[in-house]
């Protein structure tokens, strides 16, 4: 496959959130947790429709909130929408590039939750947003970054033609059963990028059937290679978990999860550890 997706969610932006329905509520309970170490504003990048920026939001922070994809914020907007006015003004969606972002403030909090990172599958761009992120810091400022670590071996390099079903819902609010798939289109063993096909199957109570679905890129990292990463773009690691619940980062995890990184200088440990 050549080149690599927008991740754009341009057909499939209206069921993210059965996707992230079941996520571990302790992600967002360490995101809380460095916002009482660090305080507001705070800016997340790859928001989506803001499962954690709205909570953050609602705890009192002044929370920028930016996706490329404007099908994401419109749902993000939508709930805005219906939030007290105390929140909504704390609430500020932006229609951006994590890339190539610049607002004109600095954050003591940056994060990019949930692997909305390795939606960055060229090298300038990751550079890119890595420097717009130092750029943002204040002072003693953190960066949290979520990664997941795929597990190497054949496995890793198969592709399928067949769809395989994740999850079968059935929304309350308007009946619909939804069925999502997904295959993997292909692999970028030299670029590491994974190429995957994500499609829901919505049939409606009066029989009415839709397909709607969307291509993905994400690249993927080991370890070692974020740590490089990081450390190249003038960043100093003070914190790496193996999970959201702070568990040791260990070869074979599911997650890669390096959290707070802050400017190279910087010598105080993650007081959270």
């Amino acid at each position: 496959m050549q080149g690599a997706m927008e991740n754009l969610f341009a057909h499939t932006a209206d069921y993210y959130d059965l996707d992230t329905r079941f996520m571990p509520g302790t992600d967002l309970d360490l995101y809380r947790e460095l916002l009482e170490i660090q305080g507001s504003p705070v800016l997340e990048l790859a928001c989506g429709t803001g499962r954690i920026s709205i909570p953050l939001a609602e705890s009192g922070a002044s929370v920028w909130a930016l996706d490329r994809s404007p099908a994401m914020l419109a749902i993000l907007k939508r709930k805005r929408a219906r939030l007290s006015w105390k929140v909504r003004r704390r609430l500020h969606p932006v229609v951006g590039d994590m890339a190539s972002f610049r607002l004109l403030r600095r954050f003591p909090l940056i994060m990019i939750p949930f692997r909305g990172f390795q939606a960055l599958t060229e090298q300038r761009r990751i550079e890119s947003c890595l420097h717009h992120v130092k750029r943002s810091l204040a002072p003693g400022g953190l960066f949290v970054l979520d990664l997941f670590a795929p597990r190497v071996g054949p496995a890793l390099t198969e592709c399928a033609t067949d769809e395989h079903i994740d999850w079968v819902y059935e929304r309350p609010e308007t009946g619909e059963l939804i069925t999502r798939t997904s295959r993997r289109r292909g692999v970028d063993t030299e670029r590491r990028i994974l190429h995957t096909e994500v499609v829901y199957y919505v049939e409606t109570p009066d029989g009415t059937r839709a397909r709607r679905a969307d291509d993905f890129s994400l690249r993927y990292y080991q370890r070692w290679e974020i740590e490089t990463l990081l450390c190249s773009a003038g960043f100093e690691i003070i914190a790496e978990y193996g999970g959201y619940d702070k568990r040791p980062l260990q070869a074979g995890s599911d997650m890669v999860f390096v959290v707070r990184a802050h400017a190279k200088g910087a010598s105080r440990r993650l007081s959270i550890m």
